[in-house]
């Protein structure tokens, strides 16, 4: 995907690849679910790379990174996958002028023991209201958080496009990488996106 890099943050050392690209580009930012590594985008993450968009992959390790890196990015394309989408949903709803595009590759929250689901839910509403461009692939063989739920999204952001994969689990950025990439240039060429 890149050169590893790594920076020391308050609560530990956080391993991230950087691409810089065009400053007047948004970020892209690639956050992964819980128990899986920054790795789950090896397929998606070079797609932009190639046409020189700036992207920032990282294993989650806390809210610091952002700021601790001082990009030069005022807008952000965000792409969560699991419990990364629940993370992306958060950071749209506390800084929700920043993105381009909140690109949910995944669920918007997750079931995990820990994952804050009042605030999730919470951020899904705030989400809903500010009727920006959202993306939801989802697989329709996903057996940990069921299709159903992608169509439960799609009508509640009533600015969204629904793409199902069929045969995907849970595991779908590593299993049909092709199909989400077509997916994403599609949406954001008819979003009128500049990126890819």
């Amino acid at each position: 995907m890149g050169p590893d890099q790594f920076i020391e943050l308050s609560f530990g050392t956080v391993h991230y690849i950087y691409h810089s690209g065009s400053s007047a580009l948004p970020l892209n930012i690639f956050v992964h679910g819980y128990s899986t590594p920054m790795e789950m985008w090896q397929y998606i993450f070079p797609e932009f790379v190639k046409d020189d968009q700036p992207c920032l992959v990282y294993d989650l390790y806390g809210p610091e990174l952002l700021y601790a890196l001082n990009l030069p990015y005022e807008k952000y394309n965000l792409f969560g996958v699991s419990m990364g989408g629940g993370i992306v949903q958060r950071f749209t709803e506390l800084h929700p002028y920043k993105e381009q595009h909140p690109g949910y590759l995944r669920a918007l929250f997750s079931t995990l023991r820990n994952f804050d689901f009042e605030s999730s839910l919470t951020s899904i509403e705030f989400i809903a209201k500010l009727n920006i461009p959202v993306l939801i692939i989802w697989g329709d063989k996903d057996l940990l958080i069921p299709v159903n739920n992608a169509y439960h999204y799609h009508r509640l952001y009533k600015n969204s496009s629904l793409t199902i994969i069929p045969g995907a689990t849970h595991m779908l950025l590593l299993e049909h990488s092709a199909q989400i990439i077509d997916a994403v240039q599609a949406f954001f060429k008819d979003s009128n996106v500049i990126n890819m």
